[in-house]
């Protein structure tokens, strides 16, 4: 963040014995007290468990959301020369997904269109 510049250079400030970057990790330790304090003023304990529980949901959904969307849009965009092809099948059909067969499951034996073939 701060090394990368794009926060000021105090962000980028590593602690002598820890090897941490410490002031970020207050601020940004102090940003989140302040949001959980604000979210939860003048509400009852029951009030302030849910909001944690939202807040916790929500901020653990919005990485999952850009991890999603950032696929979805990889997909639409050309594969460079040294890509290798995606895994898995270019279309999903819904009753392969189910278990069921191409032809609905009358393949096999003991259908009627079986000969006896062993196949």
């Amino acid at each position: 963040a701060g090394i990368d510049l794009y926060l000021p250079p105090v962000f980028a400030r590593v602690h002598p014995r820890f090897h941490t970057p410490w002031v970020a990790i207050v601020v940004y330790g102090l940003a989140g007290m302040l949001m959980a304090a604000l979210g939860q003023a003048g509400t009852s304990v029951r009030g302030a468990y849910d909001v944690m529980v939202s807040m916790t949901i929500i901020t653990t959904f919005l990485p999952f959301l850009a991890l999603f969307a950032a696929m979805a849009w990889a997909q639409g965009q050309p594969a460079g020369p040294g890509a290798l092809p995606r895994a898995g099948p270019r279309h999903l059909d819904p009753g392969a997904a189910a278990g069921e067969k191409p032809d609905g499951g009358r393949t096999g034996p003991g259908h009627r269109g079986d000969r006896g073939s062993g196949h």
